[in-house]
């Protein structure tokens, strides 16, 4: 009747001892309530997974995600997806919304203002890329557009030299609206040493941000109470599509009594894998005749869920239901705790 892969879905589902009614849910809302805007979404998302199966180079695979993971401000990131999209008001751009205006370009006069004429074509920009630190000349060149253009630069060349590139575009489109709307000078040295300012910037807060990170998450293992276990769980997920839980019960000493791994094949969020793992560390920790512990998460999403902090995902709210009640069997009072990853 199903194929392997789906049966395979099928027998991954968790099956609650609880047994809860059934009911209806859209997988694309935290709520489980279906609404047009994620149905759109939704079908946005699926369009442009099916645009890059399709896509004959294999820079425009990852092109998008790339896009996003640049270590820059994130307002020069939507200008960077306006752009690839046709979507900045050039001239060409406002004339497609009706507007009659004279669409020639203001910097150079030569030709109609598109995204591709801007910052590839334009004679009072080329220079810029020559003379930035990326040497980029793009005379003779055909990129067709401003979207082949950086996803071609994604695919061959490193990080910093596209977020350096980025920062430019970026420039160029605020002096050209500082001239074209104020008339201020078109100044090729304040554009490079602009772009050059905010990289530098953007780095030192990105470094200054991790360190902090990191620092915070250092935390170590803090004892329970006398008399109060602790528990600590993880879940990991494989190449081959199972799942693996793993836990360690402590004492106030932090002596190990109970340890536990086990490997399935698994489908779901992943809160609600963090979720099984609690319950399989519950379980194993009462077949082994302990109570009354204190539970331990990295996982915050799942941690305010069973607090009943903000909502709880639709698909992950049964495994929610149920660690709260394998949580209850065991006695647990003082329990479900948010700890950072990084642990000395």
């Amino acid at each position: 009747m199903f194929d392997r892969r789906d049966a395979e879905r099928i027998m991954s589902i968790h099956i609650s001892s609880r047994l809860p009614p059934d009911k209806r849910i859209w997988l694309h809302t935290k709520s489980g309530l279906f609404t047009v805007r994620s149905a759109y979404y939704w079908s946005k998302n699926k369009a442009d997974e099916q645009c890059t199966k399709n896509a004959s180079s294999s820079c425009k695979n990852t092109a998008w995600k790339q896009m996003w993971k640049l270590r820059i401000i994130p307002k020069v990131k939507h200008f960077l997806w306006r752009a690839c999209n046709e979507s900045l008001p050039t001239k060409n751009g406002l004339a497609r919304r009706g507007l009659q205006i004279d669409t020639v370009c203001e910097l150079c006069g030569e030709a109609n203002e598109s995204t591709t004429h801007l910052f590839l074509e334009c004679q009072a920009t080329l220079p810029i890329w020559y003379l930035s630190t990326l040497r980029l000349d793009l005379r003779n060149q055909a990129y067709g557009s401003f979207k082949n253009f950086l996803w071609t630069m994604l695919h061959k060349q490193s990080v910093e030299y596209v977020e350096m590139l980025s920062l430019i575009a970026w420039r160029i489109w605020l002096a050209r609206n500082k001239w074209c709307m104020e008339k201020k000078k078109f100044d090729i040295i304040r554009i490079l040493d602009g772009a050059q300012l905010m990289l530098m910037e953007m780095h030192k807060t990105s470094k200054s941000s991790k360190s902090e990170s990191r620092a915070a998450a250092r935390t170590r293992w803090t004892p329970p109470p006398i008399g109060i276990l602790k528990m600590n769980s993880d879940v990991a997920k494989f190449n081959d599509g199972t799942v693996g839980y793993g836990f360690v019960i402590r004492d106030h000493s932090g002596d190990v009594l109970l340890a536990g791994t086990r490997r399935e094949q698994r489908d779901g969020s992943s809160t609600a894998m963090e979720g099984l793992a609690i319950i399989f560390a519950i379980r194993s920790a009462l077949e082994a005749g302990f109570m009354e512990f204190q539970i331990e998460s990295d996982s915050k999403c799942l941690i305010d869920s069973i607090q009943g902090k903000g909502g709880t995902e639709c698909s992950s709210e049964v495994v929610v239901g149920d660690v709260r009640h394998f949580a209850k069997a065991a006695n647990c009072k003082e329990i479900f705790m948010f700890i950072g990853r990084l642990i000395d």
